[in-house]
């Protein structure tokens, strides 16, 4: 086995242990990007309101960097940010 086969396979893992569990990883998730959602708007000054709709576009997506994350929460999401 390659280098890259061996990533490759350690992104299937963990993308399959993430899978399985199911809400409790949703709700890990939305707290995860709450606080990255709320550390930019401390930081950049902006307003919750244009925050928001980004991180539902771009940033809540079931992929990042090539590792799938599963479902986040996003009721639990929005009510931490809101």
């Amino acid at each position: 086995m390659t280098s890259s086969s061996l990533s490759e396979a350690s992104k299937r893992k963990a993308a399959d242990a993430l899978r399985r569990r199911g809400a409790s990883a949703e709700r890990s998730a939305a707290r995860l990007l709450a606080v990255q959602a709320l550390y930019q708007i401390v930081m950049t000054g902006e307003a919750v309101e244009r925050v928001l709709p980004e991180f539902h576009r771009y940033r809540l997506a079931e992929e990042l960097d090539g590792l799938s994350l599963g479902r986040v929460d996003r009721e639990l999401f929005d009510a931490l940010v809101t």
